[in-house]
């Protein structure tokens, strides 16, 4: 069981969208197994948002002061929010694994 940085809810990790962040790379795992240190979001887009306003990802993923989250990243985030159905959430099968430079 995971905690959404927006709800604050505990789910199976399964239903859960994880980003990850390796260095200087911040990527969504879809597999939840990539290396880094990682934050998971609900598959609910006032989670998304909740999380965003209160820089929860930031402050989870060790980003340093002031780095907002990618656009690129949160429009992949946002992409799969938006196939998502809200009996099932969030399904690995759903999306790949996609790596994003915070560049």
């Amino acid at each position: 069981m995971r905690t959404c940085l927006g709800c604050r809810e505990r789910h199976s990790k399964w239903v859960l969208i994880r980003l990850c962040r390796t260095g200087e790379t911040l990527a969504v795992d879809s597999s939840g197994q990539a290396p880094g240190r990682g934050a998971y979001i609900c598959a609910k887009m006032e989670c998304w948002e909740a999380a965003r306003r209160k820089r929860a990802l930031q402050r989870a993923l060790r980003l340093p002061a002031g780095v907002p989250v990618p656009d690129r990243v949160a429009g992949l985030v946002e992409g799969m929010i938006s196939n998502s159905t809200p009996e099932t959430g969030w399904r690995p099968d759903q999306g790949q694994e996609e790596v994003l430079s915070r560049s």
